[in-house]
């Protein structure tokens, strides 16, 4: 007698179309996702910290003065306004000062350093101080002294300057100990006529 065999298929020998094969592409896609979203968040950071990076350099080119502001501006054209103006009072008041004591007033600001004086608040500048120094200029540099009355009319006792005769002449030898202001002063005074061989 022949004995049945019981054949049973086993799940794992199902034919292939009732199962579905793992697809190995499907995983590859999914990290592919995974990193095009992960890259497109590092781009959205770049371009937040390319944007604060901006913001700070502006920040530090403002602070470093590379743009000043409007009110800076104004406040640097007011300071340089009030110092010109500051100057000629300066100027016009050493002239002033000089009046009667140099024979030209005008050579006062040359000699003189303009820095030593000031300006108050009621646009006064020291008198004193003023007087002092056209004193003392002129103590320096008696050459640039104004002649008094008595030396234009009576002469002193070298015979003085008289109309029509020329100052008192400088020479060579003082010319070297002078410097080149002096020199210049006493030239334009006629006082170099002889070392320069001027009639």
């Amino acid at each position: 007698m022949t004995e049945a065999v019981a054949t049973e298929t086993p799940a794992e020998l199902t034919p292939p179309e009732q199962v579905e094969a793992p697809d190995p592409m499907a995983e590859l896609r999914k990290e592919s996702d995974d990193f095009r979203s992960k890259a497109a968040a590092e781009r959205k950071v770049n371009r937040d910290l390319e944007t604060k990076l901006s913001a700070a350099q502006d920040l530090i080119d403002k602070l470093n003065g590379a743009k000043p502001s409007e009110d800076a501006m104004r406040v640097d054209a007011e300071k340089a306004a009030t110092a010109k103006v500051a100057e000629r009072i300066i100027r016009s008041e050493i002239r002033a000062a000089a009046t009667g004591k140099l024979a030209d007033p005008n050579d006062a600001h040359k000699f003189l350093d303009m820095s030593q004086f000031s300006v108050d608040d009621n646009g006064d500048v020291d008198s004193a101080e003023l007087t002092w120094a056209i004193d003392d200029l002129v103590k320096r540099k008696g050459y640039l002294a104004a002649q008094t009355e008595a030396s234009k009319s009576h002469g002193s006792a070298d015979g003085g300057v008289r109309k029509g005769s020329k100052p008192e002449q400088i020479t060579l030898a003082q010319v070297k100990q002078m410097h080149s202001d002096d020199i210049e002063a006493a030239r334009l005074a006629g006082r170099l006529n002889d070392v320069l061989g001027v009639k």
